[in-house]
């Protein structure tokens, strides 16, 4: 059975996860405009995406160490807040390359650990009848906010001073704040870190000492996560050599968005009984395949509506394959909720490297070239398909 507290903190921050969509035109632009080469956008982004790595981190601290008896409330109030003043300094320091790093550190260390938190409460209000009603509310919460957000964030971005988007973005974590002061939790007594960590060196155990399925996936994940290592790149094409406004940028993210909401309805439908080993496979072909389809973004620019809308679509049908075998994968270990949240970090740890690592080759091998290799790395997932069993799949 659901309850309400629960449903409204899930689909409030969910949807807040998605909104914070509205600073990615502002963000990059107001980088670009303080003098920062392409290289350094990205290597500044991807350090500040580190919390996103280690957010297990945070699950812990919030299983074992309640605040008051409450393992959930505090510390959502909390991360809220962190990220809250991240957003706010952002809009107020002076531009420095520290200052910068730290303000969106600090937002993104309280959504992270926002995020996780707000996962744990789900998880220990879930039964059989309502675990995935819960996880549809998260997912349609999070995609109707970042389908507004792009349109709200372009047109913003287009109007007014970037540093005023920031200001508005700050305000999106107090949705999640406000949303949890309903919450409602038995007291729960003080376990600490030393018996917290306990299931996440048992994951790592798991991981990487039998080098097993799960090891393999791992290195799947990381392999797929390079698909979008030309991110920055090509948005600053799109900007600086084909012109798009900032309005039409945030439409093109939005746009996107709608492509991923029907690619999951689809994948729900056709391909949710497709077993493990033959989604992978499709997975990885269609994560290439998108891949390589954005080149026609640089010569075919004014279907850029269209093929925003198609790789979106195609995005998801990498996406859920992945979460989906990754739960198989989970399932049966005992730490199950640690092992899973691990994956998902590895996955993000992924998403940081490419980022890096895109900024750097697009410096040296160009946009087409930069494409293309992330494209044939994709393809590398299929070396390891044959090493990843489901056992009774």
């Amino acid at each position: 059975m659901l309850k309400p507290s629960v449903s409204r903190v899930a689909s409030l921050v969910y949807f807040a996860q998605g909104a914070l969509g509205i600073s990615a035109v502002a963000l990059p632009l107001y980088m670009r405009r303080l003098g920062l080469s392409i290289e350094d956008i990205t290597v500044l982004t991807a350090i500040a995406s580190t919390p996103w790595f280690i957010k297990i981190i945070f699950g812990a601290l919030s299983d074992s160490c309640p605040i008051g008896g409450k393992r959930r409330k505090p510390y959502i109030i909390a991360y809220s807040l962190i990220s809250c003043l991240g957003w706010f300094l952002l809009a107020v320091l002076p531009f420095s390359k520290i200052f910068f790093a730290l303000s969106l550190i600090a937002a993104n260390l309280g959504f992270a650990a926002t995020d996780v938190v707000t996962d744990g409460l789900i998880v220990e209000n879930s039964d059989k009848d309502s675990a995935q009603a819960y996880q549809g509310i998260c997912w349609t919460s999070r995609g109707v906010g970042a389908v507004i957000a792009g349109f709200l964030g372009g047109w913003l971005a287009s109007r007014f001073d970037y540093r005023l988007v920031f200001v508005i973005t700050a305000c999106l974590p107090l949705v999640a704040l406000l949303a949890s002061l309903g919450i409602e939790e038995a007291s729960h007594k003080y376990v600490g870190l030393r018996y917290a960590f306990r299931p996440i060196l048992q994951s790592l155990k798991l991981l990487f000492r039998t080098r097993g399925p799960l090891f393999w996936f791992s290195i799947l994940l990381i392999v797929t996560a390079f698909s979008g290592s030309f991110g920055t790149p090509l948005f600053f094409f799109m900007k600086e050599k084909l012109k798009f406004s900032e309005f039409y940028l945030g439409t093109l993210m939005s746009v996107s968005w709608v492509g991923a909401i029907i690619g999951s309805l689809v994948y729900l439908k056709y391909f949710s009984k497709v077993s493990y080993q033959k989604a992978l496979l499709w997975a990885v072909i269609i994560n290439s395949g998108s891949t390589f389809f954005c080149l026609l973004i640089l010569k075919y620019y004014s279907a850029a509506f269209f093929l925003f809308l198609i790789g979106g679509f195609l995005s998801y049908l990498t996406f859920l394959p992945l979460m989906a075998s990754a739960a198989r994968l989970t399932h049966g270990t005992d730490v199950e909720s640690s092992l899973f949240s691990i994956l998902m970090s590895v996955y993000n740890l992924g998403t940081i490297a490419s980022m890096w690592w895109g900024g750097y080759m697009f410096e040296r091998i160009g946009l087409v070239w930069l494409i293309s290799l992330s494209g044939a790395i994709s393809l590398l997932g299929l070396l390891v398909l044959k090493k990843i069993r489901f056992g009774t799949d």
